[in-house]
C-alpha cells in the first residue's frame, strides 16, 4: 500500500492496483511498521516488487525492543 501526500491517495492492491481517498473497510493502516519513501511517481506501485524485497513485512519494527540490559 502507498499513500501520496501531495493528492492524498492510497494506492492498493485489490484484484490490480486502486487508487482512492479513502481504505476500503478491510485495510489497515501500520499493521507492519510503516515506511516512508520520497517517489517522484504518478504511480509508486510501478516498483512495488523492489520496495517489497527492499522493505519487507516487519522492516519498520525496532529491533531487540523488549530487550533487557
Amino acid at each position: 500500500m502507498y499513500f501520496d501526500l501531495d493528492r492524498r491517495l492510497y494506492f492498493y492492491l485489490d484484484g490490480g492496483w486502486r487508487a482512492s481517498t479513502r481504505l476500503p473497510g478491510n485495510l489497515r493502516v501500520g499493521l507492519y511498521g510503516p515506511v516512508t519513501l520520497e517517489m517522484d511517481l504518478a504511480e509508486p506501485y510501478r516498483r512495488y516488487d523492489e520496495h517489497r524485497h527492499s522493505y519487507p513485512p516487519g522492516h519498520g519494527k525496532k529491533k531487540n525492543k523488549h530487550k533487557k540490559w
